[in-house]
């Protein structure tokens, strides 16, 4: 059976206690990286935060407004990821919980070089070819100008930052495409993934695009087989628009008869 490390992005929603109450009912282990706005939003998502933690949940760092980091100058990125990192802090100590991992994801995996999300001139062709097919949905709906050497060093100044800030990776040890485990894109200090459940599809706003539900799964079988063998890196995301948290439980009652759900943090 397939293997899943589950991540989740945009948390923390206001929908988010019922997204817990799912995974917690099927004991899927979950990374949530979640956005410092959302966080701030009000003493009842500190709270609610607080509990996922309570619960076993790891949360991370996913910036605070939600800006692609190519946008932002490094000292507003150094801001945003501060000013969660403090936000996150309370929700553990709310939770007296002890916090022994700093993770952090970039929103869109945006990671401050342009639309291809690594540095082209220390990869392979193959590699380059892998996960841009691997990342190309991501980018598209968001494109970004291809990197130059200005947003290279961008890029590299962020990840000195995160590694100054004490940031890793999670122990993705079961993920065995090369394009993944032998790149920055997991060697470096950012948590990046290897697939989409593509669920933002789904959003109200795309769906005169026509995709189904069904889509979405034969993607995902699709996605599956590229590698029996390996570990798949999967992200969905806590969202909140109009259908969505069922859209969410949805993709989770249909992901718990095709795949094993495994932690990455013990």
């Amino acid at each position: 059976m397939k293997q899943v490390y589950l991540t989740i992005d945009d948390a923390v929603s206001e929908n988010f206690t019922f997204k817990t109450d799912i995974l917690k009912k099927h004991h899927i282990p979950v990374i949530f990286f979640c956005r410092g706005d959302r966080l701030d939003a009000g003493e009842d998502r500190i709270t609610n935060a607080a509990k996922a933690v309570s619960d076993g949940f790891v949360l991370g760092n996913h910036l605070y407004s939600h800006t692609r980091v190519t946008t932002l100058d490094f000292d507003t990125v150094k801001e945003e990821l501060l000013k969660t990192e403090r936000l996150l802090d309370r929700v553990y100590k709310k939770a007296g919980v002890e916090r022994k991992h700093k993770f952090m994801r970039f929103p869109y995996i945006d990671r401050g070089c342009g639309a291809f999300p690594a540095d082209k001139s220390k990869m392979s062709e193959r590699h380059i070819r892998e996960m841009g097919e691997a990342m190309g949905l991501i980018q598209i709906t968001s494109p970004l100008p291809e990197a130059d050497e200005k947003l290279i060093a961008h890029k590299n100044k962020i990840q000195e930052l995160l590694k100054a800030e004490g940031f890793t990776n999670p122990d993705f040890g079961k993920v065995t495409y090369s394009w993944f485990k032998d790149t920055e894109f997991y060697t470096g200090c950012d948590v990046n993934f290897t697939m989409a459940t593509g669920d933002s599809n789904l959003l109200p706003k795309y769906r005169h695009k026509g995709v189904t539900m069904d889509d979405l799964f034969r993607d995902l079988e699709k996605n599956f087989a590229r590698d029996p063998n390996s570990a798949e890196v999967v992200v969905m995301h806590d969202y909140d628009q109009e259908g969505m948290p069922q859209v969410f439980e949805t993709i989770i009652e249909h992901l718990v008869k095709q795949v094993q759900f495994i932690g990455a943090t013990n």
